[in-house]
Order: structure tokens, then C-alpha cells, then sequence
């Protein structure tokens, strides 16, 4: 098999295994951790693992320092404001341009499965809840009618995921899960009576919650 060919699952390998072992909390925040050791452990050569070193940075849970190695990135809790602030402003500015116009029959059944899936997803392991509740979000993104603002949302979320990770693991109780799924309800319901206002407060309060969540974990 030639190098090309061995190359994208020698990354692949490399990106699972060191994203496992920062979601298990196996690398702990501000650890620093070598390319060279894992290529080692992995029994492949260190440009793949560099290079998802590179991945894994660009998604917030990594800082290289070149013939170092990579630090496990702490949380602060301006990480954390930042976050939520420019989540609020980018899901409101769609909430905005979305109920400038007729609601899509499309659309609107795309919100309904989501929370449908997110429903049937509440009893089962924390992530795939998250990412369950989520796609409410993604539908938000996709039809505000800017082709960036999915693909933004996408790195967002994977920021979001590598902060829970590094100060929660995710370990949401089941009530705070109801909680979750109620409130995007709230914000379905407001959406398809195109009530903006409503729609706004609720969005503002799921993001402030998060950020309370999330901040009581670091302090």
C-alpha cells in the first residue's frame, strides 16, 4: 500500500486515540502530552499525529508548542462567556432573518424530528443527547440563509463539546436533560408561531444557563 493510501488512516487512528483519551480525562487540563510518544504507542510515524495534534488544536482542546509537544488547554471562564456570547449573537441574528419570511412546511418538520430524536436520545449516554438537542440549533444556522453559518456552528460545537469534556465529562443528570429538551420545546414552539421576542428570551436563557453550568464547574 503506498504512503497516500496509509497516510489518511494513520491520521484517522491518531485523532480517535488522542480524542478518546482527552475526552476520559486520560490527558488532564494543562498536561502536556508528545507526538512522538503516541506515534510510538500507535506504531505509526509522527506527521499523522502531528497533524491531528493540529485538528484537535483548531477544536479547542489543544496548544502546540513546536518540539515540545501539545498542553491539554485549561477552561477559564472567559473561554466560557466568550463561547456563549458568540453563540447568542450569530443564533440570534438567524432567529432574526428567519422570521423575516414564511416559515418552510421544511423547516418546520425539521424542528419537530429534532425534537423527536433528542426525546427518544434523553435516556441514553450524555453526548448523544447533546448532539441530539443540537441539530435544533444546526436547523437554526442552515436556514438563516448565510452558507457560513452552518459550517461556523460546526466549530462551535465542537468547541462547546471539548469545554464540557475537560470540566464536566458530560455527566448531565437526568433532570437537568429534561430541563434541556423542555426549553427547546419552548424555542420550537416560539419559532413556528414566529414570535421573535419569545423566541429571543429563550434562546438567551438556554445560553445562560449553560454559561452558569459550565462556570460553577471551574470556580
Amino acid at each position: 500500500m503506498s504512503a497516500a493510501l496509509e497516510k489518511p488512516s494513520a491520521l484517522s487512528r491518531a485523532y480517535a486515540f488522542v480524542l478518546h483519551q482527552l475526552e476520559g480525562q486520560h490527558y488532564p487540563p494543562g498536561s502536556m502530552i508528545s507526538a512522538a510518544d503516541i506515534a510510538k504507542e500507535l506504531g505509526i510515524s509522527r506527521t499523522p499525529t502531528r497533524e491531528a495534534f493540529q485538528m484537535l488544536a483548531a477544536e479547542g482542546w489543544l496548544r502546540i508548542y513546536p518540539r515540545r509537544g501539545a498542553l491539554v488547554l485549561p477552561v477559564s471562564i472567559g473561554d466560557i462567556r466568550n463561547l456563549f456570547e458568540f453563540r447568542q449573537v450569530r443564533e440570534t441574528w438567524s432567529l432574526e432573518k428567519i422570521l423575516q419570511r414564511p416559515i418552510t412546511k421544511e423547516f418546520a418538520a425539521g424542528l419537530r424530528s429534532a425534537l423527536t430524536e433528542a426525546g427518544e436520545d434523553i435516556a441514553k449516554d450524555a453526548i448523544r443527547f447533546r448532539k441530539s438537542a443540537r441539530k435544533v440549533h444546526e436547523l437554526i444556522l442552515q436556514e438563516s440563509g448565510n452558507t457560513l453559518m452552518p459550517e461556523a456552528g460546526k466549530w462551535l460545537f465542537r468547541q462547546q463539546l471539548s469545554i464540557g469534556f475537560r470540566i464536566l465529562q458530560f455527566d448531565l443528570s437526568m433532570e437537568h436533560r429534561r430541563e434541556l429538551l423542555e426549553s427547546h420545546k419552548y424555542l420550537v414552539d416560539a419559532i413556528l408561531d414566529r414570535n421573535l421576542e419569545s423566541a429571543r428570551t429563550i434562546l438567551h436563557n438556554l445560553m445562560h444557563r449553560s454559561t452558569i453550568q459550565m462556570r460553577a464547574a471551574v470556580q
